[in-house]
């Protein structure tokens, strides 16, 4: 029955582009996709009567072994787990590498157009979406909450799409030049949405992805000139690390003077020498009169001074940090050289007259800069990402050395640590349910040193086999997909799962021959 197959085909093709448009803007269209492309699957298979052969050939092929080895892991790792809810909710998020693989592997071949039209499915939904949640985020949104610009999905995971999206935008150069000219245009979004995400880890994948690309192409011209263009790569990575150095010295410099004694309302100022805070080069804690500058605030803005900003925050740090960075005292005379615009920034959040000025990605670099020096002087990780980030590891690589064998099983991770907090003493509270955002060292703590050398095979493996690493695009997921793991749990999240089973899936199995 030709049409009916021809259906069953068409029917397959458009549930891979529902997950394709899905990944980077809904939940429910990734699992929606995967049951499409299930029952296409499934019906075609009947219709063929070659259903079993079909799932003989995909529980034998050697590559499609390796790749389903990753959820067998976890499936093993319930042998010896406590938590078997979690664990069990692990595998569930697992099962698109089963679905995927078995179904991609054992259907017919994608031609290179089909793949193409997949892969642009995927990249324009990903800045179209994207846009979409930038604009509709854009007036509610507090200054640095780059979490809230993302509503669909992980900003971290839209970061990573992103950086994808331009690639196959690119790689994917039409020949038209009204083509051309939207491909440059969506190319030009995603830097911009990567920009306000503040996706520093985006920004690195980026420019190391554009290193080896031009590293690759320029390898027959002219020696002077292939080393020309390669140099020209190193200026963005010499902008980034002269704001890293001014946000340092910004930071952990601060101008000399002698403060005050006495407000101009008479208050006894409150100095701290010995604190650490700095703004734009001035101490954060000096010429404070705390009772002159509430009475002053609420003059002029009518609230109180013990509330929260736009951010969270308490607003009385944030006013003085704000002000410190104006080189104001703070008091009623400070209070008078504060602009209206000044008080409706203090209320949104910011705490640097810069920091309006500043783009998305310097603001970012501040924050980081200013949490390491805050863990630094404090010691205190519960209020900055990053410092959470370096004690998650810590508490991550001291369960590892004490499971190094087996690991404590798929679903104990979150057990382990909670335990692990408190035989340290961190003050990570366990409640908050914080684990390792690392996903090399979740792997070695759930399953020890040979379970982390399988996982690393089943992920190497199918690439090897069949040559599908050669493919510029699939390449480059890799290297974003294998970066991604190293500050995040990647694979134990639907979004992170779905993103890895379907681009190796479609690059390893669904294109068999050249793709490209």
């Amino acid at each position: 029955m030709p049409g009916g197959r021809s259906l069953f085909r068409w029917l397959y093709l458009i549930g891979l582009g529902i997950i394709a448009v899905s990944l980077p803007t809904s939940y429910f269209g990734m699992s929606l996709g995967q049951f499409w492309v299930l029952g296409a699957w499934l019906l075609e298979g009947l219709q063929r009567r070659d259903l079993g052969h079909r799932f003989s050939m995909g529980f034998t092929t050697p590559a499609v072994l390796a790749f389903l080895g990753y959820l067998a892991l976890h499936a093993i790792g319930l042998l010896w787990t406590e938590n078997m809810g979690w664990g069990l909710d692990l595998c569930r998020i697992l099962l698109p590498i089963l679905l995927l693989g078995i179904v991609l592997s054992t259907s017919d071949p994608l031609s290179p157009k089909e793949l193409r039209t997949i892969l642009l499915l995927f990249a324009w939904s990903a800045v179209v979406g994207s846009l979409i949640g930038f604009l509709i985020t854009s007036d509610a949104v507090a200054p640095g909450a780059y979490r809230d610009r993302s509503p669909f999905i992980s900003h971290i995971r839209l970061g990573l799409m992103l950086v994808l999206a331009v690639v196959v935008l690119l790689h994917h150069w039409p020949r038209p030049w009204w083509k051309r000219a939207g491909h440059l245009l969506g190319v030009g979004v995603c830097l911009f949405l990567l920009r306000e995400l503040g996706s520093l880890q985006g920004a690195l994948l980026l420019f190391l992805l554009a290193w080896a690309a031009v590293w690759r192409t320029t390898r027959r011209s002219a020696g002077w000139s292939r080393w020309g263009v390669r140099l020209l790569l190193v200026m963005p990575v010499a902008v980034v690390l002269l704001q890293v150095r001014t946000a340092i010295i910004d930071q952990r410099h601060p101008q000399d003077f002698v403060p005050g004694r006495m407000s101009a309302g008479g208050e006894l100022y409150w100095n701290d020498e010995d604190a650490w805070q700095v703004e734009n080069g001035h101490p954060v804690w000096m010429e404070v009169a705390p009772v002159e500058l509430a009475r002053a605030w609420r003059a002029r803005t009518g609230l109180p001074l013990n509330g929260r900003d736009a951010r969270g925050e308490p607003l009385y740090g944030t006013l003085v940090r704000y002000m410190a960075s104006k080189h104001l005292t703070k008091d009623s005379v400070g209070m008078l050289s504060m602009s209206d615009v000044d008080l409706q920034h203090v209320q949104q959040g910011f705490v640097n007259v810069d920091q309006d000025r500043r783009g998305p990605l310097r603001r970012r670099i501040d924050e980081v800069v200013y949490e390491l020096d805050r863990f630094h002087h404090t010691g205190d990780v519960t209020s900055s990402s990053l410092a959470m980030r370096l004690e998650f590891w810590r508490t991550g690589l001291y369960l590892a050395q004490r499971h190094w064998v087996i690991g404590v099983g798929t679903g104990d991770t979150q057990l382990a640590f909670d335990r692990a907090y408190e035989e340290l003493g961190s003050s990570v509270v366990t409640e908050w349910g914080y684990r390792g955002h690392q996903q090399y060292l979740t792997l070695w703590i759930s399953f020890g040193v040979f379970g982390f050398l399988l996982a690393m095979v089943s992920w190497v493996a199918p690439a090897v086999i069949t040559g599908g690493w050669r493919h510029p695009v699939y390449l480059a997921f890799a290297f974003i997909f294998l970066v991604s793991c190293f500050t995040d749990d990647t694979l134990e999240t639907q979004p992170g799962a779905t993103f890895y089973a379907f681009f190796q899936a479609l690059f390893l199995f669904a294109v068999r021959g050249k793709a490209d």
